[in-house]
């Protein structure tokens, strides 16, 4: 009887756990930020995937290191994770121009930790609405745009999502080297 009580509440806790963590709204041609974030420690030579769907191949980390051999045609120059982030256990996507077929549940799964994450991602028509909406009862969204000027080659990437009844924007600066010299932000 104990074994028994124990199987189903730990077949519960999976179940729970297998739930979507995060819905992330995306309208087409603009980008999205599927969030990830492991709390516990990272070894060097983790591995970690995205997928799409249980099935498709969006992303993954081998021995530390990113490993897009695999990767579905679908997701083939739009994905980008931010390597300066993995320490931290940040291991959000970033997908760019985004498609009406994007639409769906995507895993992002850390199997030396048993960690799993889910996320819906929504993907709708047309531009993103250009004023936050202020009703407390909706979702806001808004429109980030970011220029910068400077000789150096920077990338610049903003996106909002709703988290447990509260609003995130992330914004994400990577300045890349150039002439290995790294641009001061």
């Amino acid at each position: 009887m104990t074994v028994w009580y124990w199987l189903v509440t730990s077949l519960i806790v999976l179940v729970n756990r297998a739930a979507a963590d995060e819905t992330v709204e995306g309208y087409t041609g603009y980008s999205a930020i599927l969030p990830c974030v492991y709390s516990g420690k990272i070894s060097k030579d983790f591995s970690l995937f995205w997928r799409f769907k249980d099935s498709k191949n969006v992303y993954d980390i081998s021995a530390g290191k990113d490993y897009l051999l695999n990767q579905d045609y679908q997701f083939r120059n739009r994905t980008t994770l931010f390597p300066f982030q993995y320490e931290k256990g940040n291991f959000s996507l970033l997908l760019t121009d985004l498609k009406n077929f994007d639409t769906g549940e995507y895993t992002c799964f850390y199997p030396k930790e048993r960690f799993v994450r889910k996320v819906i991602l929504q993907v709708k028509d047309g531009p993103p609405p250009a004023t936050p909406n202020s009703s407390t009862e909706t979702r806001a969204e808004a429109l980030c745009r970011a220029q910068v000027s400077s000789s150096e080659n920077v990338e610049a990437t903003a996106a909002s999502f709703k988290r447990r009844q509260c609003h995130v924007l992330f914004f994400f600066i990577v300045a890349l080297k150039r002439a290995g010299k790294t641009a001061a932000l």
